[in-house]
């Protein structure tokens, strides 16, 4: 069994599991920030990071493009992450970039327990291959995401 503790002092990228797992999820995307965002301390970086890598069967999410970029696109493709919540009661499915400076902040809170969360459960599970499955599934998902979108955006530019 693997020993890992969390120091919640430190900064989240600091961690093992950020070190490990989340900081392999790098694209070449602009995505779209919630207004405000610019000033904030934490990193909007980080909250990206959090949401593709996170195992909540619950919430997932899709890459789409802005369409004002697509017609007139310069520079890297601008995106929307939008999050999508499941069940009877979920709301519609939102782009970040829409969510309330507090919202954005909540959701970094919720997003770093779950992952803190889940190194720590795998660190008391003698068997780790079912939580580096996981990770790598998420991986190869965002990374295939991240190509077909990098693949659109060279159609548009090519039109």
């Amino acid at each position: 069994m693997m020993e890992r503790t969390i120091d919640r002092d430190v900064p989240v990228e600091e961690h093992p599991y950020y070190k490990d797992y989340l900081s392999a999820f790098n694209h070449d995307l602009d995505l779209m920030l919630p207004k405000g965002w610019e000033k904030c301390l934490f990193s909007w970086d980080l909250l990206v990071r959090l949401i593709v890598g996170s195992f909540m069967e619950d919430i997932g999410y899709i890459l789409e493009f802005d369409w004002a970029w697509a017609f007139n696109p310069q520079g890297k493709p601008r995106v929307h992450l939008i999050l999508q919540i499941k069940g009877e009661q979920a709301p519609d499915p939102k782009p970040l970039d829409e969510y309330s400076f507090v919202q954005a902040l909540e959701q970094i809170k919720v997003f770093s327990e779950e992952q803190i969360f889940r190194y720590e459960m795998a660190a008391e599970d003698d068997e780790d291959s079912e939580y580096e499955e996981k990770k790598a599934k998420r991986l190869r998902r965002f990374e295939l995401e991240v190509k077909l979108v990098m693949a659109n955006a060279k159609v548009f530019k090519s039109i």
